[in-house]
């Protein structure tokens, strides 16, 4: 929370040196006219809520089922990509989908997003489960490994038996990667975790399950952009039912949400399988489901966030940065204020001064028009008129995302287990109409690092955490015994007790060899010392012997 913003505007540069709450940068002419209040009424662009999965997913150690509501998932609604494009010749435009707001017992639209999609990589959209019964159940999106041509349904995964660093990293410029379970052949086996060196603009998102109603799908773990160079997130919006169940009605989304903004204000909800950005600060949201992303970053809820551990290497040389993302997390909680607004109109009354607030302005950077923009990239974007070949394809990539996104569906829910298959299934899978480039034939100043080979895998027994080897640890260079005084994951040192080739080592526990030598046990020459002790000029002094008032 505590990373510069970048003011975009001459107005906001200036009214940053006055304390005041800059202006939300919304050109004049971009205004609504009070004759389209009667649409502002029915199209509500906010400032918060859930980010698109396929722009960012935490790492949840124990998945679970998904989100069930009681209410009918409305069909997508036609969403046109926006007038300016975001420039790379890996980008592409990806569409929106509904999400579930308890808030308003209804739903919101998570805008479409210009993505640099990940190399090697494909997007697999997420969906809405009927469960008969008027009940249905979000089963969420991924990035599958584009190479594969099968998709594999596993038995439920253990529990995890680690999730915190428990060696010295090798450097400063390394990040942990938590441990999991693989499945191999019949059964899951334990890859210990490791220290995963990190490069500037690329984030390493950790292995991870995704539950299914058939089964567990196991991701493993890739390469993507840090978030400033993922590309544009757009704000979510509220529509009324009677507006997007018009005839012809189409939306195409304006606002774009500042990922700064996405990073510093930044929470997790595992058991939806989003992130979600902007003012959750209430204490009522944490007993909802929301953790906060340095909280859940620090492994202490049973996830990973890889943005957050990007975000630490970033500042890897700053060591009260960790605390800073608490105090500012507080000073939010604690003052209502100076949180982000949570729509766009907040947002343009805030410029007209309405609110009157005096507050940190570089937290009210939130929102901004896409044609504005495009004029004074935050980050160095460039943008260039989306042409009508390429409108094209993103409408025709829209149909043929939908199709996959029903082909899924039908691939497993057809064969329903319950998400708890008794063994594994493997299934032809279909090709995603996004598809990131082959690494390989990218750039090597554009490309990904190269993957680490990771730690071999072990049996381990599930029903109990066991302590690592010392090839499993990882140890770096020659530390001796140092990672041992490492945060150590629950009831490590219990195991430690159990381990049988480490406590009943003969030579080291019992050693009878030492514990009897006569010659150290009954010295009577140091024992005794009868030539010191019968020394009458110094024992036998009377003045210091034989007080017996003392």
């Amino acid at each position: 929370m505590s990373t510069p913003r970048i003011i975009t505007t001459a107005l906001a540069a200036g009214l940053l040196t006055t304390g005041l709450a800059p202006l939300p940068c919304r050109a004049q002419e971009d205004r609504p006219a009070r004759s389209d209040q009667a649409k502002s009424n029915e199209e509500e662009v906010l400032t918060r809520g859930p980010v698109h999965e396929a722009f960012a997913t935490a790492v949840t150690f124990d998945p679970q089922p998904g989100l069930t509501i009681s209410t009918k998932p409305p069909e997508l609604i036609d969403e046109l990509p926006p007038e300016q494009q975001l420039e790379g010749d890996n980008v592409a435009w990806i569409p929106g989908y509904w999400a579930w707001d308890e808030e308003r017992s209804d739903f919101l639209w998570i805008s479409g997003i210009w993505r640099n999609l990940p190399p090697d990589r494909e997007w697999v959209p997420g969906y809405w489960d009927d469960l008969g019964g008027s009940r249905y159940q979000w089963v969420s999106g991924y990035w599958a490994d584009s190479t594969a041509s099968e998709v594999s349904y596993l038995p439920e995964p253990p529990k995890p038996l680690e999730s915190r660093p428990n060696v010295d990293a090798p450097s400063s410029s390394h990040t942990w990667i938590p441990g999991n379970w693989v499945w191999s052949d019949t059964r899951y086996r334990w890859r210990a975790g490791y220290w995963e060196p990190l490069r500037e603009n690329w984030t390493y998102v950790p292995d991870q399950y995704r539950w299914t109603p058939r089964g567990y799908i196991y991701v493993d773990g890739y390469w993507d952009y840090a978030p400033v160079r993922r590309g544009i997130v757009f704000a979510p919006v509220y529509f009324s039912h009677d507006y997007y169940g018009r005839s012809g009605f189409n939306y195409t989304p304006s606002i774009v949400i500042s990922v700064t903004t996405v990073v510093d204000h930044l929470f997790i909800r595992p058991g939806y399988g989003h992130y979600y950005f902007g003012d959750y600060y209430e204490p009522r949201y944490r007993q909802e489901g929301f953790v906060a992303s340095f909280s859940y970053g620090a492994g202490s809820v049973g996830g990973y966030d890889p943005i957050y551990a990007y975000s630490r290497w970033s500042h890897r040389d700053d060591h009260d940065w960790d605390r800073r993302q608490r105090e500012d997390f507080d000073y939010f909680r604690d003052n209502r204020d100076a949180r982000p607004p949570r729509t766009w109109g907040e947002l343009r009354d805030l410029g007209d001064g309405r609110r009157g607030a005096r507050v940190r302005d570089r937290d009210l950077m939130v929102a901004t028009p896409l044609a504005q923009l495009a004029k004074a990239p935050e980050k160095g974007e460039q943008f260039r008129k989306l042409d009508g070949q390429a409108r094209e394809q993103a409408i025709t990539r829209r149909k043929e995302m939908q199709d996959f996104r029903q082909e899924r569906r039908q691939q497993e829910t057809a064969a329903k287990s319950e998400g708890k298959p008794e063994k594994a299934e493997k299934v032809k899978q279909g090709r995603s109409p996004f598809l990131g480039r082959r690494a390989a034939e990218m750039k090597k100043e554009d490309a990904p690092p190269a993957r680490k080979e990771k730690p071999a895998l072990v049996d381990r027994d599930t029903t109990k955490e066991t302590p690592k080897t010392a090839d499993e640890r990882q140890r770096p260079g020659n530390k001796g015994d140092k990672g041992e005084n490492q945060p150590m994951p629950p009831n490590r040192q219990g195991e430690r007790e159990a381990k049988p080739e480490r406590e009943a080592k003969p030579e080291r526990e019992a050693k009878p060899e030492r514990e009897a030598k006569p010659e150290r046990e009954a010295k009577p020459e140091r024992e005794a010392k009868p030539e010191r002790e019968a020394k009458p000029e110094r024992e036998a002094k009377p003045e210091r012997e034989a007080k017996p008032e003392r």
